[in-house]
């Protein structure tokens, strides 16, 4: 990292005091933090553990007092959240994936990817999918056939996506999740059957025996811009419509989103 305190503060549109010029090379919590670290003191309750480490410099509330908290340097900020996303995407590169499509990546040749864009490792990118300009795809993702994907995106490693996805721009998927697939839909041969099993409440439940039939996912997803997907989530294509996330959605880790669902 190695950036002044005057650099980061500039980055967060905030103030700094004292001296500007010290060069930190990363961030901490204030009991941790060594003295090249940039303590997060951003309420009293950190303010105080500054003591217990060597921090020199930090971010403080506007209101702290950071000469009584012993620093040699400190930026202040009104909105101690904000200046924490705002911190986290100064220091976070992201996955490192070269320029380029890897040799090892497979790009059908009716795929077209956009200028600047980075393909790592073991990629695999169907016929006919569109990758928009300076897309980033980790090692080992799946891109099926008619997908496409908006500019700046971040696809990190393992992702799958799949058949005729549309995928908006400044899209960020985190590992191992799932797009596309089909949904769990299923029809029984004999729907009297199944009531019968209902009524029961199981207890006749020998008396299904007439199987079940599968609902094709003829649909697919279609994602917004600025949206974030977790880890492992899974996100199903529509039967016959579009399963829909709309712009700026936020999806947490390991979260199930049903075929035909509109969020």
């Amino acid at each position: 990292m190695n950036q002044t305190v005057e650099e980061i503060a500039a980055a967060l549109k905030a103030d700094a005091f004292g001296d500007v010029r010290l060069c930190v090379t990363g961030a901490a919590e204030p009991s941790n933090a060594a003295p090249d670290e940039l303590a997060l003191a951003l309420s009293p309750k950190y303010a105080s553990a500054l003591a217990d480490g060597c921090a020199r410099a930090a971010i403080v509330r506007h209101d702290a007092d950071w000469q009584a908290l012993g620093l040699e340097a400190a930026i202040k900020v009104k909105h101690p959240r904000m200046a924490m996303a705002g911190l986290t995407s100064l220091l976070d590169k992201g996955p490192e994936i070269a320029p380029g499509i890897h040799p090892s990546a497979v790009v059908d040749p009716s795929a077209a990817v956009g200028k600047g864009a980075a393909v790592g490792p073991l990629v695999v990118i169907g016929p006919r999918a569109r990758i928009g300009a300076n897309a980033r795809i980790a090692a080992h993702a799946s891109i099926a056939e008619d997908v496409e994907v908006g500019p700046d995106a971040l696809i990190h490693a393992g992702v799958r996506i799949g058949a005729r996805v549309r995928i908006g721009e400044r899209f960020i998927c985190q590992p191992g999740a799932v797009i596309g697939g089909d949904g769990f839909s299923f029809v029984a041969g004999d729907s009297d059957r199944v009531e019968q099993v209902r009524r029961s409440l199981g207890t006749e439940a020998g008396a299904m025996t007439s199987g079940w039939s599968r609902i094709h996912s003829l649909g697919s997803v279609q994602i917004g811009d600025d949206v974030e997907i977790g880890a492992n989530t899974a996100v199903d294509a529509g039967t016959v419509s579009a399963t829909r996330i709309g712009n700026r959605t936020k999806i947490d880790n390991l979260v199930q989103i049903g075929h035909n669902a509109q969020i």
